[in-house]
């Protein structure tokens, strides 16, 4: 589980923003969600009406999570994907770098073997530009915010 702080630039979060988007378009997804392992949602693109986009993103999280226990169980060392099928809705979710969950809702105008090639595009994009954020620069890995800096920045 992600369990540092992510600290994403701009210029890193205008890159997956740009990929988010021509994957919806390429694609003719709802929505794409890129989440911590931990379930807190990043990132999102497209949109899907009445639903919580932060509580789908910390189930999605528990149910790939719990899916990769069930892979250790089967003698899988994981599931690198893994696909849901509803009667309105589709969701498509993936893997990446072991710390991130790259998700997307469909529904019947998106055709399944298309997000499927889209995702992998898409993921394999994603993973180049997430890479970089496991560089950080020399002044950020610097930075450890103490109680007492952070009661100066608070006004306490």
């Amino acid at each position: 589980m992600l369990t540092e702080q992510l600290v994403i630039t701009e210029e890193i979060s205008n890159k997956i923003s740009d990929c988010l988007h021509k994957y919806i378009d390429s694609s003719n997804a709802r929505c794409a969600l890129l989440l911590s392992d931990s379930g807190q949602l990043l990132f999102q693109t497209g949109f899907v009406s009445n639903f919580d986009t932060f509580n789908i993103s910390a189930l999605i999280a528990g149910v790939f999570n719990s899916t990769q226990a069930l892979a250790n169980l089967v003698g899988e060392k994981a599931f690198s994907l893994f696909i849901q099928e509803g009667s309105k809705l589709k969701i498509h979710y993936s893997v990446l770098m072991k710390r991130y969950i790259f998700a997307t809702l469909f529904d019947d105008t998106a055709l399944l073997g298309v997000i499927q090639m889209s995702a992998k595009e898409t993921s394999e994009e994603l993973q180049k530009i997430l890479s970089s954020l496991e560089e950080k620069p020399e002044e950020l890995k610097s930075i450890k915010p103490t109680e007492k800096a952070l009661g100066k920045l608070f006004g306490r």
